[in-house]
């Protein structure tokens, strides 16, 4: 069921350091394994052990789950997304964007992007400001909710001798003002083409609603292209090569947003988190980075409100000096 980390996860160094402390958060993902693995709390927290990297300053988890239970952990214990979907119904119903307060704004207005991309999840980073940009306000949500609807309906009953044809509603047009972009690949730390609500796939439904170019990482094509801001939203921790497919897309994108978890009581979905020293470890790595978690406002009664300028981090990297002020 378990099986010993050596190495860490993030920037695989194998210098690091013990943590004494055992105290191992509990959430619904948690509650999920122990309900699935048929195990206690009390015996997850003691069997999972952590450890600080010496180089990067991540906490990790030295003893974690074998790659058979990594697998089953996105695809079949708890395979939906919640973050991502309460993201998207809060869009499609009252057209809030995730909340980053006035990170988007800042953003464009400092850097004037027209070239962004995103990786892993599709409905946490700014996919949605965008929208509101390419289309009539009166539209958005006509638009979101037909989209989301066709794609609903596009559901065969096998069990039926009969197939129903349902009329396909229209949907507004799109005018394209970003050039987008969305990568994923097949980690199994993450949650992937299963992460379902309602007949729709997130990236499917994303895909349509987006109107991004998808690639997979492993092509070659999508490291050529030239991007203005790449984000990752809560991502970076689920990517199974983190430290080398992070150098891959500072290489082609002006700046590289970076938006993570940094709370060292890990949760057991997690393999490491990141602490506030990781701007450190980028920069001795001549990854050039200004923290801007505490510039950001967000909106205090909305989910992931309160407390994220101590457990959450905002770092915008890249490869050369950033001349900004925020």
């Amino acid at each position: 069921m378990f099986k010993t980390i050596r190495r860490c996860p993030f920037c695989e160094s194998n210098k690091s350091k013990k943590i004494l402390n055992k105290k191992l958060i509990k959430n619904f993902y948690v509650e999920a394994i122990i309900s699935e693995l048929n195990i206690s709390f009390k015996f997850l927290e003691k069997e999972l052990e952590r450890r600080e990297c010496q180089s990067c300053f991540s906490i990790y988890f030295s003893k974690w789950f074998n790659d058979f239970i990594q697998k089953k952990i996105f695809l079949t214990i708890y395979g939906q997304h919640n973050m991502g979907w309460q993201n998207f119904y809060d869009f499609k119903n009252k057209l809030l964007s995730p909340n980053h307060g006035n990170l988007f704004t800042d953003l464009k207005n400092k850097i004037k992007f027209k070239h962004y991309a995103e990786y892993g999840c599709p409905f946490n980073g700014f996919f949605f400001d965008l929208l509101k940009e390419e289309l009539k306000k009166k539209d958005i949500k006509r638009y979101t909710s037909v989209n989301f609807k066709n794609l609903s309906n596009r559901v065969r009953n096998f069990n039926s001798k009969k197939i129903v044809k349902k009329l396909e509603l229209k949907v507004p047009k799109i005018k394209e003002i970003y050039k987008k972009y969305f990568l994923t690949d097949n980690s199994k730390l993450i949650w992937g083409k299963n992460d379902i609500s309602e007949n729709c796939s997130s990236l499917a439904l994303a895909v349509k609603i987006f109107n991004f170019n998808l690639y997979n990482s492993d092509e070659k094509d999508f490291y050529n292209k030239k991007i203005d801001l790449f984000g990752f939203f809560m991502t970076l921790d689920h990517c199974e090569t983190p430290y080398k497919t992070l150098k891959k897309v500072l290489s082609m994108s002006e700046f590289v947003l970076i938006n993570s978890h940094i709370n060292p009581n890990l949760t057991g979905q997690h393999s490491f988190t990141f602490t506030k020293k990781i701007k450190h470890f980028f920069t001795r790595k001549k990854i050039y980075n200004i923290d801007l978690t505490q510039s950001i406002i967000k909106d205090s009664k909305r989910n992931k409100g309160k407390n994220y300028k101590t457990n959450e981090i905002y770092l915008l990297c890249s490869k050369k000096p950033i001349n900004l002020k925020f």
